[in-house]
């Protein structure tokens, strides 16, 4: 009796451990065809999988980030193939979130470029190919709640996270396990070139598949899983031909991944497209195929697995996690760039310093895009931190814009209609934002001069004051000439002159 009672025991602590076996899930960075993941989590769940740990590197911390702050394969899915999400990936914007009131007016510009005051030619080479504005406040509402609401702890998310990026001045891969989750994963993701950099307690990072682009290391170190499931859809790149430019920058940028694992046991699914970095409209051809690639050995994980999710219990704790999450309401803001007196208008046109406002999500993100949209900032990034009345702080970074711009364009034909641009600007704010331009249009039959100037207020309803005085000329004599003719005498010849001040604001 004694002995069957220990055999039983024995066994019951045996099928417990095992039952309790922890799971971890890896991946890989690879820009849009890393969104076949979201098509492995689809799989992955369908057979009642376990996830307890993940790591992700550049777009796979994006998809590991959103899996790990409660939402579904089917809610990630949605998102990937929205518009919004194209929109993200090219740096548009929706046009709720435009305010034209401050946006440039078109003019005959072909090429422009930006000059800073203070390093005319270091500071003035762009760094990126488009500004994540909406990226990065989408990031915001979802990730750094998510995190600030977990004390920026990420073994607090719904499933423990880590994410990678690249200190490139320390030329090493390091490990984000809290701070500001939204910030962690912007750096993990920041594509060298196409969006811009962001710095994290002074650091520069870039993206995290530039040292490491498959942290199954992390994960051991991390986590310690019983059992590690991988998504890859990167290797290592052959050796460039010496005559391939990019080949050989990319080589010089990038140092050779790992893609096994070596420290516990595994299966790593290995879905292979032909999908370019950028191209994110192809999302639905990722997803598909990490789906099969997954399927094809669902039957090897699931036994080597030995555990499955209560489908049922999965739903519920998700749906507590989010719902424990407060509204996002913003009661105090701090914005900065090393320059305080430089950033009132920012400040000042995200809160009216009025006593207890509190922000609404709504009323914030239109102050927001607006706030973004000033000629005067050229990048900001967001973070916020939770209070103790469930209300959130927002820290703001602001980066002015280089003060000083030369366009240049034209028309030029066989006809006699050819016609030459140069536009000069100045821009730079304090307690207000304001901009100063001249441009000139010549050639043969128009010519013409317009100085303007514009001050942008930050008051409850946003006000800009505008000053300008044009002159043109027409001259329909030599408009038959070529650009190059200098023809003279000159005879019908008109000539225009205006200027004059406007008020202009919002209707809502």
């Amino acid at each position: 009796m004694k002995t069957s009672f220990l055999l039983i025991f024995a066994l019951f602590l045996f099928h417990s451990g095992y039952a309790q076996k922890k799971i971890g899930l890896v991946l890989s960075g690879g820009g849009a065809s890393a969104l076949a993941h979201v098509g492995v989590l689809k799989a992955l769940e369908e057979f009642n999988i376990p996830i307890d740990y993940i790591t992700g590197s550049s777009a796979g911390a994006l998809v590991g980030s959103l899996y790990s702050c409660g939402y579904s394969p089917l809610e990630i899915e949605q998102f990937v193939l929205s518009e919004d999400f194209l929109l993200m990936s090219k740096g548009g914007l929706r046009p709720e979130n435009q305010f034209l009131l401050r946006e440039k007016e078109y003019d005959a510009s072909t090429l422009g470029f930006s000059l800073a005051k203070d390093s005319i030619i270091r500071k003035s080479i762009p760094l990126n190919v488009v500004t994540p504005t909406l990226l990065d406040f989408e990031m915001l509402k979802v990730l750094g709640l998510t995190g600030a609401s977990a004390a920026h702890d990420f073994d607090n998310l719904f499933i423990p996270f880590r994410c990678v990026a690249s200190d490139v001045y320390g030329k090493n891969s390091v490990t984000f396990s809290k701070g500001n989750l939204n910030e962690a994963v912007r750096a993990s993701m920041t594509y060298p070139l196409y969006v811009n950099p962001i710095k994290i307690d002074g650091v520069i990072y870039f993206d995290g598949g530039m040292y490491n682009n498959f942290p199954s290391n992390v994960m051991c170190d991390d986590f310690s899983p019983d059992f590690v499931i991988g998504s890859n859809v990167s290797s290592n790149m052959e050796l460039p031909d010496e005559r391939d430019m990019f080949g050989v920058l990319r080589s010089m940028l990038t140092t050779p991944t790992n893609y096994e694992l070596s420290c516990c046991d595994g299966i790593v699914v290995e879905a292979k497209t032909d999908i370019g970095v950028f191209e994110f409209e192809r999302a639905k051809e990722a997803i598909d195929e990490g789906y099969s690639k997954t399927l094809e050995k669902i039957d090897s994980i699931v036994k080597l697995v030995g555990r499955k999710e209560d489908p049922e219990l999965l739903v519920l704790r998700r749906n507590k996690f989010r719902a424990s999450l407060p509204e996002l309401k913003i009661s105090s803001i701090e914005t900065h760039n090393g320059r305080q007196k430089e950033v009132l208008f920012a400040n000042r046109s995200l809160m009216r310093n009025k006593k207890n406002e509190v922000l609404s999500k709504e009323v914030f993100e239109k102050r927001y895009f607006r706030l973004s949209a000033t000629p005067s900032i050229w990048y900001m990034y967001p973070n916020l931190s939770m209070k103790s009345d469930s209300t959130y702080h927002l820290d703001l970074k602001v980066s002015k814009a280089k003060e000083f711009t030369i366009d240049v364009g034209g028309h030029f034909s066989s006809r006699p209609v050819n016609t030459g641009y140069l536009g000069l600007g100045y821009q730079n704010m304090g307690k207000s934002a304001f901009t100063i331009h001249a441009e000139s249009y010549f050639g043969k039959f128009y010519g013409s001069v317009n100085t303007n100037f514009e001050i942008s207020l930050p008051t409850t309803i946003p006000i800009s004051i505008a000053g300008y005085y044009t002159m043109n000329r027409w001259d329909f004599f030599r408009s038959f000439a070529t650009f190059f003719e200098d023809v003279t005498p000159s005879f019908l010849v008109q000539f225009e002159m205006y200027g004059g001040l406007s008020l202009k604001s919002t209707i809502r």
